[in-house]
């Protein structure tokens, strides 16, 4: 009996024994895992992951605030760390259209009216030149001519600028200045750049002949009440004048009036010697370009003497109606200048 106890005790002893052991041996394997217990660690162990990696390098390098790569807002300003389109130190980074740094350092045409340059748009509005509407916008001395929105020294209807003493001027309606020109001293056929520098009677209109324009000057009214004289017996309907107003005016029906009147009119040497040089004395030939108009073919330069004895004397002259001495200058005689088979009238001298 004592030895079936004592097997008995032994067995037990074993069992404890071994409990023991594996609890031991569990300890040591998660100290391993764990690091502890100065166990072995894994070669990973402390290492950053890929996906940290991924983080870090995806993190955003800070960027200059004045950097201005922009190309439409390449100007900086420190003080504010923010890029704009000019300063006024760097006006130059404004394109030709826009010259001038304007408000919230933006590029515009004008901040002033004297950043307008242009005559049409002298007026600064909003950053942009445009018309004027009136004298207050001008400035001093200058007056707004509403139709065109133009500032000038005058207009058609402010001549006050343009009086000298007792002389009233005109206005140069197209360019708004005033002249030398007083008040009713242009007379017929003579150049003009206002209807109110005509004699009376006259009005200042824009003229063509053979599809070359002449320019303007003053021709007789046709009214219900008048007829047009002999030297401009064609009627011109609804002309328009210098200053808009629309009228029936007198031209002449066979040429211009620089041809008319004036250093290349009718009766004017044309003539040239035998050095070619332009002569009243031993001519040897005329030359038409010395007579009326360019290209106009308004005015021919022929001898009203008699150049193969020598006493060439050429002359500008005008063409007239068949013997309609009425219509030539001065009252002189209407010539066939051509032959009986091929006439070609012409105003004698």
């Amino acid at each position: 009996m004592h030895e079936r106890v004592w097997g008995a005790l032994m067995l037990s002893a074993l069992v404890v024994g071994c409990a023991d052991d594996e609890k031991k041996l569990t300890s040591k394997d998660d100290a391993a895992v764990s690091g502890g217990m100065n166990g072995p660690q894994r070669e990973d162990a402390g290492a950053p992951t890929r996906d940290a990696e991924q983080v870090v390098d995806a993190a955003p390098p800070e960027v200059d605030p004045c950097s201005c790569e922009d190309p439409a807002l390449p100007v900086c300003i420190e003080v504010a760390q923010r890029c704009v389109e000019c300063t006024d130190q760097q006006r130059q980074a404004c394109p030709a259209a826009k010259p001038v740094c304007g408000i919230d350092n933006v590029c515009a045409e004008c901040n002033t009216h004297s950043d307008c340059h242009d005559p049409a748009a002298p007026v600064c509005s909003g950053g942009s030149c445009t018309t004027c509407t009136t004298d207050a916008e001008c400035g001093d001395g200058y007056v707004c001519d509403e139709p065109s929105g133009r500032c000038g020294e005058c207009t058609r209807a402010d001549l006050a600028a343009c009086k000298q003493g007792d002389v009233q001027h005109v206005c140069d309606a197209a360019n708004l200045r005033c002249t030398q020109f007083a008040v009713g001293s242009a007379k017929a056929c003579e150049p003009c750049v206002s209807d109110l520098q005509c004699e009376a009677g006259h009005v200042c209109v824009g003229t063509e002949f053979n599809d070359v324009e002449v320019g303007y000057f003053c021709l007789p009214l046709r009214t219900p009440d008048t007829i047009c004289p002999p030297l401009y017996a064609q009627i011109e309907l609804s002309a328009k004048t210098i200053d808009g107003k629309v009228t029936d005016a007198c031209r002449s029906p066979t040429t211009t009036c620089p041809a008319l009147v004036g250093g290349a009119g009718h009766g004017t040497a044309c003539g040239v010697n035998a050095d070619g040089e332009r002569s009243d004395e031993q001519q040897v030939r005329g030359d038409d370009s010395f007579c009326g108009v360019k290209d106009a073919a308004d005015a021919p330069c022929l001898d009203f003497g008699n150049v193969a004895l020598g006493q060439g004397n050429f002359r500008c002259t005008v063409f007239c109606p068949a013997q309609a001495a009425s219509e030539c200058p001065g009252g002189a005689a209407c010539l066939n200048a051509g032959s009986a088979g091929s006439p070609k009238y012409v105003c004698g001298i």
